[in-house]
């Protein structure tokens, strides 16, 4: 499921998908599944660089499980705050020459 949620928020705009420069990204984070209206939701965070010399971007989706099936929630990210989340490795970019 980690893998699906990785490779949905990694074809977002806001991650960075249709970039023409690459980008990387670091400390990612994911909440576990919590319960909002009746639906199932994730919250995806992780810092961004590459796109310009400054700091990091931050992207941060919400996706909802319904069935199995993943979607992005066109909402604002607020949804996700007071969450709990732990490190997302799935997300994060191999730095070169490390495993």
């Amino acid at each position: 499921m980690r893998e699906r949620l990785a490779a949905l928020a990694l074809r977002q705009t806001v991650f960075g998908a249709i970039s023409l420069i690459p980008v990387r990204f670091e400390r990612s984070r994911i909440s576990k599944p919590f319960l909002d209206g009746g639906r199932t939701l994730y919250c995806v965070s992780s810092r961004m660089k590459g796109r310009d010399f400054g700091e990091a971007e931050r992207p941060k989706v919400v996706i909802q499980e319904r069935g199995g099936v993943l979607s992005i929630l066109d909402e604002d990210a607020e949804i996700c705050e007071g969450n709990r989340t732990e490190p997302f490795p799935e997300l994060d970019t191999p730095v070169a020459g490390k495993p």
